[in-house]
């Protein structure tokens, strides 16, 4: 290689390593504007009282939750530190893939495990954040969880290859062998993380680890990650529920309630929704992806070696397609369009494995046998393992594990590229993987779930409760806070106070107000089961519970209201047992530049916590009697 392509290749890794620090620090920043009512809200209530809700199809919060007494629930901290750790998970992963799938036959130097690794680390982690919900939950959890298990599998693979090769016809490598047994139980740890957060991905990983080790019939280095993590399953039965079968009840009876809506035991690899996938592959999001993967192609050599004809040729008119992009549809690309942002991270590298492919003469660059499918296909179907059990369109859940798919690529452009333009070629992919994460943060964060403006507008102190710390939010929705506090605080509302959330989509209410929701984290309504859920919901409390609860009801919902009738079956009647208390004006957003402004009132029950009590006691005896169901209509 000359003089002046060392100055290129280390040129691009520095300026890409620049950028990805530049990229990680600007989206910890971040990480102080804004917050969701609902979703958000939910992780943070669950965190905060993991046993309180029982049948929740997830147990992230018991991890999580850990690291939020840790920092004393501040939220800005919170995410700033998950965001951290699910980086350095990537890292782990991106420097094994790295060491894994570097040719020439020598490891790679140093400047190169330093720098590469951190921008692929950092595009991949960002990438996460299509949908703008930082705060702990379990879809990063699962993505935490595929990373472990991804650098395991990766070093395991390593690491068997060449002890087959070295072994008598044959023989089988031991299992036990000292280099397998750091990666096998990375693989065990991040199945068990996975089932924490999305118990339908560890079987799925399981089940690729199992094909992966089928060609070569051994079994065993499988053994001890099942091993591992069955164990750290059954402990974790016993510290959640008190026993397995406890656990699978609260597994059962989760399903069941999410079948009131319809989504019981759907899988989205099986239906992925046809007509929502063909408006988001309309337009903008395709013509970008084309743009990055002509790109791709361009940078990728040919069967000479060169790249500047190819990049000239195809690289400018590609940069004046994007400049049309950027410039003609604005609201598509930034808009609807961010939530599959994160699909643009493997354009490149999949516009350069096709110009590999299409070369007339196949190097292998490393002077060895052409690199194995396993690592590849097996990154390329956890990608599709991570969305499993979601109740998302396939395209949306897939966004945001596009680490994985950019990583599937890589590797197979490992030993088809030759070895004197692998480093270029490494190094310009990562770097485009840097700006187009940087665009998938910024459509994300100017358009943030669920909020009122973009993250960097919103510069407003609001003080959480409970440690919760001070975040900038919206002028409106600080107010919101605001006046919620102060009116609830000098109704006699105390930190920890039930609140039964009649609002059916903000329990970012009661959590902003210091309280809590009994036994169901969130009652939702505008959905078909609804009114099911909320009866069921309700059945969970106790009559006491009941007695001691404030409530929280919308007057002019933008949706369908719930029914506060069913309260009538537990002997209290909001018009007539409750008097408002507090009021505040809540803007949800329904179109970009609109908003419905919700009436949001606090309700204090009047009557007294004996007499309140005697009168569900009373009615629900009653309701027994003549033989009501707990899900009426059912």
């Amino acid at each position: 290689m000359s003089e002046t392509s060392d100055k290129a290749d280390t040129f691009a890794l520095r300026a890409g390593l620049t950028a990805a620090v530049a990229l990680f620090v600007a989206t910890e920043l971040l990480f102080r504007h804004g917050f969701d009512f609902t979703d958000e809200a939910s992780y943070l209530l669950s965190m905060d009282r993991p046993r309180e809700y029982a049948t929740l199809h997830t147990l992230y919060q018991f991890v999580c939750r850990p690291l939020y007494l840790a920092l004393g629930g501040n939220v800005a901290l919170l995410r700033a530190f998950w965001f951290a750790i699910m980086f350095v998970a990537a890292l782990a992963l991106c420097r094994s893939f790295v060491s894994a799938v570097w040719t020439g036959g020598l490891p790679p130097p140093r400047t190169v495990t330093l720098t590469l690794p951190f921008t692929l680390a950092t595009a991949g982690t960002a990438s996460f954040l299509t949908l703008w919900l930082p705060t702990p939950n379990y879809n990063s959890l699962n993505f935490l969880g595929i990373c472990l298990f991804a650098t395991g599998f990766i070093d395991l693979h390593s690491s068997v290859a060449p002890q087959i090769s070295t072994r008598p016809s044959g023989s089988r490598p031991s299992a036990r062998h000292a280099g397998l047994m750091a990666p096998q139980l990375m693989m065990a740890f991040g199945v068990w993380l996975s089932f924490m957060g999305r118990a339908y991905t560890a079987p799925a990983l399981m089940l690729i680890a199992l094909v992966a080790a089928f060609p070569k019939k051994d079994f065993r280095p499988l053994l001890l990650p099942a091993i591992v993590a069955a164990g750290l399953l059954f402990l974790t039965s016993l510290w959640t529920d008190g026993s397995p079968l406890a656990l699978l009840e609260r597994f059962l009876e989760a399903n069941r309630e999410r079948g009131l809506f319809g989504t019981h035991n759907r899988l989205m690899l099986l239906t992925p929704g046809t007509a929502w996938t063909a408006r988001y592959l309309a337009g903008p999001f395709t013509a970008l992806f084309l743009v990055l993967f002509i790109w791709g192609f361009a940078l990728t050599p040919g069967r000479d070696g060169r790249t500047l004809r190819s990049t000239i040729a195809l690289g400018v008119p590609a940069a004046g397609l994007a400049v049309l992009i950027f410039t003609r549809f604005p609201y598509e690309l930034f808009g609807w369009a961010k939530t599959v942002a994160g699909h643009h991270l493997w354009a490149a590298p999949c516009g350069a494995y096709l110009r590999s492919q299409l070369n007339a003469k196949q190097t292998a660059a490393h002077g060895g046998p052409e690199p194995g499918l396993t690592v590849p296909i097996g990154l390329l179907a956890m990608t599709f393992a991570y969305p499993l059990g979601s109740n998302n369109p396939l395209l949306n859940s897939t966004s945001s594990a596009a680490l994985f798919m950019t990583l599937a690529f890589l590797a197979l452009l490992s030993g088809r590229v030759p070895a004197i333009a692998w480093p270029s070629l490494l190094a310009r992919l990562a770097w485009t993987g840097v700006l187009v994460a940087g665009a998938t943060v910024y459509c994300s964060a100017g358009h943030p779930y669920r909020q009122d403006a973009e993250l960097w507008n919103q510069r407003s102190p609001a003080t959480l409760p409970d440690g919760g710390g001070i975040l900038y939010l919206s002028e409106r929705r600080a107010r919101y806070v605001d006046e919620l506090q102060s009116e609830a605080k000098a109704a006699g509302f105390r930190q920890g106070d039930p609140v039964i959330d009649l609002t059916g989509q903000h329990p970012g209410s009661s959590y902003a107000i210091g309280g809590f929701m009994p036994k169901s984290l969130w009652i939702t309504s505008a959905y078909p089961g609804s009114r099911a859920w909320l009866s069921i919901g309700l059945s969970k409390l106790t009559c006491d519970e009941i007695a001691r609860s404030w409530l929280f009801v919308d007057l002019m919902p933008m949706k369908e209201p719930l029914d506060d009738r069913l309260l009538l079956k537990h002997g209290t009647m909001p018009s007539a047992d409750y008097r408002p208390v507090a009021k505040a004006l809540f803007a949800e957003p329904v179109a970009p530049g609109y908003l419905y402004l919700e009436d949001h009132r606090l309700m204090k029950p009047t009557r007294n916590r004996e007499e309140a009590t005697e009168a569900c006691r009373l009615a629900r005896a009653a309701g027994a009697q003549a033989g009501e169901t707990v899900l009426p209509g059912l």
